[in-house]
């Protein structure tokens, strides 16, 4: 047998070799943990809901908890939330913030589940006006389609706030001290408005995010509250029954336009002009559905806003340039055929001139192939005698907006070919 002798200097070298090694290796284990969870390079970030924020259109609000109820359209391992002061003319303060399960009945939440929100590791952020920021990711595991509560703690006056003014849902508010960690509320009184937080994200590498951009139609005007019955949440429930992999984002405003926002405070920015606010700055994004035009078409009249009264063309030509912008990012973009709406119970809105700007409109769409696929909701929902009119079915009464029903036949009409 063999037996080699090391001498005192290469034993010396190899202790010392050794303790390099195992420094180094402690020092990145430690500044690898003492990271923020969000540099983190595995994440891959899908919006799974959303709210435009519109102008200041709601009360001065002083301060208190507001607890709000979402229902994601994706799920995921991590969560994290856009609070959004982008509109706002005053500094917006958090208190505190918290993500819970809901409890058993309406406006509580499950306590064993919740989870404090933070901000670069703090609890309370100021955001002055024009801006927003995203929370730190929170360890939160959800399912697609699943419901959380997002309960905000405001400790001093905001001043005339920007909400999203058509919710579908229920929030509780109260004006006592924080109540963002308790199961149940107490003094609350009841909105149906969004405040203060705009997006949801979840951690999702299998998902890729969808922006629906449009008006109260995708807003889902006169579908149940709290019932998830806008066009847009009967499609999330569609790709997930299919196997599809999106994350939607809900971009309409009640009253939107593409060409004009002001002076009502409540329709929210032009298109045009939110498209980097509320489309193109969703993480991973990588389709977009456009519905949006007959606003343009009707409120002018409706609102005796002569000034802003427009032609089809300029209306086409404004969905040219969001096509243009969308295309820039490399993200598809599918348009909608506009829908009936003879008959609308606004003075005004309807008239044959309009109803001819709404055909040449969706002719150009239906054609022009400036879209990388085209939706066909006015098909899908019209009566096939009367095709200025939506079907009876279908109408929710106002001759604008469809009913539950209307919006899951929309929902359902869409070609899942576009998604693959």
């Amino acid at each position: 047998m063999f037996t080699r002798t090391l001498s005192l200097s290469t034993i010396s070298r190899t202790v010392q070799l050794n303790v390099v090694l195992m420094l180094t290796a402690f020092l990145f284990i430690s500044f690898s943990t003492s990271l923020p969870v969000q540099a983190s390079s595995m994440s891959h970030w899908v919006g799974a809901w959303g709210a435009a924020p519109a102008f200041e259109n709601s009360e001065d609000f002083f301060r208190g908890t507001i607890r709000q109820n979402v229902q994601l359209s994706i799920g995921g391992d991590r969560v994290r939330i856009k609070i959004d002061n982008s509109l706002g003319k005053n500094s917006l303060e958090i208190g505190a913030a918290t993500i819970a399960l809901p409890g058993s009945r309406p406006g509580e939440i499950t306590t064993s589940s919740l989870k404090k929100i933070t901000f670069s590791g703090s609890h309370s952020i100021i955001l002055k006006a024009g801006d927003s920021a995203l929370s730190d990711p929170i360890v939160f595991h959800v399912n697609p389609l699943s419901e959380v509560q997002i309960s905000l703690f405001i400790p001093r006056a905001v001043g005339l706030i920007t909400t999203h003014p058509l919710a579908r849902d229920t929030s509780y508010i109260s004006s006592n001290n924080d109540q963002t960690t308790l199961a149940s509320m107490s003094d609350i009184y009841t909105t149906h408005q969004r405040y203060f937080i705009s997006r949801i994200d979840v951690d999702n590498s299998h998902a890729s995010s969808l922006v629906v951009l449009g008006d109260s139609i995708t807003d889902g005007k006169n579908s149940t509250s709290g019932k998830n019955s806008r066009w847009p949440d009967f499609l999330a429930k569609r790709l997930i029954k299919s196997g599809y992999n999106y994350g939607i984002v809900n971009s309409g405003i009640a009253g939107n336009r593409i060409l004009h926002d002001l002076p009502v405070h409540q329709f929210g920015p032009s298109a045009i002009s939110r498209l980097d606010r509320d489309v193109i700055s969703v993480p991973n994004l990588s389709k977009v559905i456009f519905l949006e035009g007959i606003n343009d078409i009707g409120l002018p009249k409706f609102l005796g806003l002569n000034d802003q009264d427009v032609t089809a063309e300029e209306i086409i030509s404004g969905i040219k340039k969001i096509i243009s912008k969308v295309h820039e990012n490399n993200v598809k973009i599918y348009g909608s055929t506009l829908t009936p709406f003879y008959g609308a119970k606004f003075p005004g809105y309807f008239s044959k001139k309009a109803e001819e700007k709404r055909i040449k409109i969706n002719h150009w769409i239906r054609t022009s192939r400036s879209f990388d696929g085209v939706i066909d909701f006015d098909l899908a929902i019209r009566d096939s005698l009367h095709p200025e009119r939506i079907k009876e079915d279908f109408d929710s009464g106002d001759h604008l907006h469809p009913n539950d029903k209307g919006y899951k036949e929309m929902a359902y009409s869409i070609p899942l070919e576009l998604f693959n």
